[in-house]
């Protein structure tokens, strides 16, 4: 099963990396905050889109993160 989804207004910081995420094909925005140290989520989920949408907006923003300390 491929998960698409849209992510915007991304943002990184030394702890903390969040984002508006929306499924594919959907016009609904949510925003997702992830915890770069505990990895916990916080997020907002639409009750058609199942936590498959969520846990791809947490992968994507865990390797954003990481990228960006690899390149600091």
């Amino acid at each position: 099963m491929n998960i698409m989804l849209r992510l915007k207004n991304i943002t990184v910081k030394k702890n903390m990396a969040e984002a508006d995420y929306s499924p594919e094909e959907s016009d609904w925005w949510g925003h997702i905050s992830v915890d770069l140290e505990s990895e916990e989520m916080i997020a907002d989920q639409h009750q058609d889109y199942g936590m498959g949408y969520l846990a791809h907006a947490k992968w994507k923003l865990l390797e954003m993160a990481r990228e960006k300390e690899l390149n600091a």
